[in-house]
């Protein structure tokens, strides 16, 4: 039986730049990453984000599901900062939000409204559309599990040259997803927003990450997205915990970090179903060997002598899909 839940939510201001630069990187990660918040109230059993948290926070899994902390000042946070990296190198202007929490919580945006009439993510869009438009040019990733990103769709009609959504799916069977995510949204909701958001010229990537099952049931996830209008897909194992594990653990169990890890599993994919997703562009049968500038140093997102901080290293060409939204020179990505 699940206990009552308590759930919170913090409004503070933080001193830190929004941006998470990540290192090393390599051709299926993003440059930098956003939060816009910290916790989520979906609860899903294998979610790796609250490993990280403890580790920097000391947060329990507990904290993680009942808590959110939302930043207030995020969108003048990253004004200033995207000022700071506008010397960056284009493909380096790459940023995937709420890569591992949710902003998309009808509590946060319902007490947002309520107590500030406010809209963090908003602000946040309305900020790199503004750059965009100086010629500081990024590209959006922005994850979620939810179809309140539907708030957003005149913003990200408007910024369609810049955004790729990404909705998350581990699976096309409803009671299956029930057993392991306790309070998201339905995958019905999800496939008809992935519709919604493409219908409006959006494009929309399904990360099956992590997929439950075998080849056939990933198949099954992009067939069933791409039916409704999906244009991009990746997928990849649950590596740090077992399904069987966490079908059987109740809500009690899952916060108080009854969960079993997997220890020296590395991620591993399906690696032919992914489309516009990082995959190596073959020309002639061969991939295409270009020299870039990726940093080599863990603090390279610092803003002085940034130039020192990168190297040139070789990377192979790769498809995400960018060509077929604006005409912007990526360098090694199309």
């Amino acid at each position: 039986m699940m206990a009552q839940r308590k759930l919170n939510i913090e409004f503070r201001e933080n001193d830190s730049p929004p941006f998470n630069p990540q290192f090393p990187l390599d051709q299926y990660g993003h440059p930098f990453t956003l939060n816009p918040t910290i916790g989520c109230y979906f609860t899903c059993k294998y979610c790796y984000a609250p490993i990280f948290t403890a580790k920097v926070k000391h947060q329990k899994r507990k904290q993680f599901f009942e808590n959110v902390a939302v930043q207030l000042n995020m969108a003048e946070k990253l004004d200033k900062q995207l000022d700071n990296l506008k010397i960056l190198p284009q493909h380096l202007k790459r940023v995937q939000i709420n890569e591992s929490n949710e902003y998309y919580l009808p509590q946060v945006m319902n007490e947002l409204k309520k107590q500030y009439n406010r809209d963090v993510m908003l602000e946040i869009l309305e900020i790199f559309e503004k750059h965009w438009n100086s010629g500081n040019k990024w590209m959006l990733h922005i994850l979620s599990k939810s179809h309140l990103i539907l708030n957003h769709l005149e913003q990200l009609k408007n910024m369609r040259h810049m955004v790729q959504i990404e909705i998350s799916i581990s699976s096309i069977d409803e009671k299956l997803i029930r057993s392991l995510e306790f309070f998201t949204p339905t995958i019905k909701k999800r496939m008809e927003t992935i519709q919604e958001l493409s219908k409006n010229g959006i494009f929309v990537r399904t990360m099956a990450m992590p997929f439950f099952g075998n080849r056939k049931d990933v198949e099954a996830i992009k067939t069933q997205s791409f039916n409704y209008g999906a244009q991009g897909f990746k997928n990849k194992r649950l590596n740090y915990f077992e399904w069987k594990q966490l079908q059987s653990l109740n809500y009690n169990d899952l916060i108080n970090d009854k969960v079993l890890r997997v220890k020296g599993r590395p991620d591993m994919m399906i690696e032919d179903l992914n489309e516009k997703s990082g995959e190596t562009v073959l020309y002639n049968g061969k991939p295409k060997i270009m020299k870039v500038k990726l940093p080599h140093e863990s603090s390279w997102d610092t803003y002085t002598k940034l130039n020192e901080k990168l190297s040139y290293q070789s990377h192979q060409i790769i498809d995400c899909g960018y060509s077929q939204l604006n005409n912007v020179d990526w360098e090694y990505i199309v």
